[in-house]
């Protein structure tokens, strides 16, 4: 997957799952969010928490490892 593939596919899902937590606020029983709900969007935070964490650990890790190499690109 490209990054912006991941980035894209991460904030699209983030954006469902805080449209999803405020609808659930709206229906009856008014004010209460059903534990189904909060089960999915704690999902959905993993989920991009690990795209975002783990893209931002490789590209350090690989810029760390090729920085003394002649002729290395950043990623």
């Amino acid at each position: 997957m490209t990054a912006r593939l991941k980035e894209g596919s991460a904030v699209g899902m983030l954006c469902c799952g805080l449209a999803l937590a405020f609808t659930a606020l709206l229906l009856p029983p008014s004010g209460e969010i059903h534990e189904s709900v909060l089960y999915l969007f704690a999902q959905i935070l993993i989920y991009c928490g690990s795209v975002f964490g783990m893209d931002t650990y490789i590209n350090r890790k690989i810029a760390e490892r090729t920085e003394g190499f002649p002729h290395s690109r950043t990623p």
